[in-house]
């Protein structure tokens, strides 16, 4: 999105030991999310991490081979690194909104480039909405189980991961999720932008 994920592009050229170390955090904790969920230990929701009732999302039991508290020290330890070094990388000039949510300003700023879209994700609702620069913002409703089947996208996914982003079985999912995402969100996007008579690649 044009002004609002440039910040880590740019950090690369400004400072590349900031951004190799900070990337090197957040594929680690990427990989410590992925072996939670892999193993049903957590499930991540709007509310944050939350330990389940020892079963995993399709109903089956833990694996013994997920040290439930141990990982959960390190994601602690990961998570406040990633936070001092994020703090260090807003002293650098021009990086000060660096991961913090952008103010409307930004966002309307953005909006000048192009249409911004808004996905609302949360089991107590979820909106689309498309911001425009100089018009009012347009409200797309989802469908009742929009929450639910976008989860059911990710877990096919996370699930596919164990066998490696390089298998037939993950190109498969991948495959599967990108088009019912398209269902889901891409195809009600681009109908109201037609509609909206928004121009093609704005």
């Amino acid at each position: 999105m044009f002004g609002l994920r440039n910040l880590k592009d740019h950090l690369s050229e400004v400072n590349s030991p900031l951004a190799e170390k900070f990337t090197t955090i957040d594929k680690d904790l990427e990989s410590l999310t992925m072996s939670l969920m892999l193993n049903g230990t957590i499930e991540i929701s709007d509310g944050g991490s939350q330990v389940d009732d020892g079963m995993n999302p399709f109903g089956h039991p833990h694996s013994s081979k997920c040290n439930f508290p141990d990982v959960v020290v390190k994601q602690q330890k990961l998570l406040e690194e990633r936070d001092v070094l994020a703090s260090e990388i807003q002293e650098l000039p021009g990086f000060g909104g660096f991961l913090k949510t952008p103010s409307f300003e930004n966002i309307r700023i953005a909006a000048s480039h192009g249409p911004v879209v808004i996905i609302n994700h949360s089991k107590w609702r979820s909106d689309i909405l498309i911001l425009l620069y100089n018009s009012s913002p347009s409200y797309i409703p989802t469908t009742n189980d929009f929450y639910c089947r976008a989860n059911e996208l990710r877990d096919c996914l996370v699930v596919a991961r164990k066998e490696g982003l390089d298998s037939d079985r993950y190109e498969r999912a991948l495959r599967s999720v990108l088009k019912s995402l398209h269902n889901l969100v891409g195809k009600p996007v681009v109908d109201r932008l037609h509609t909206l008579g928004v121009p093609e690649q704005s």
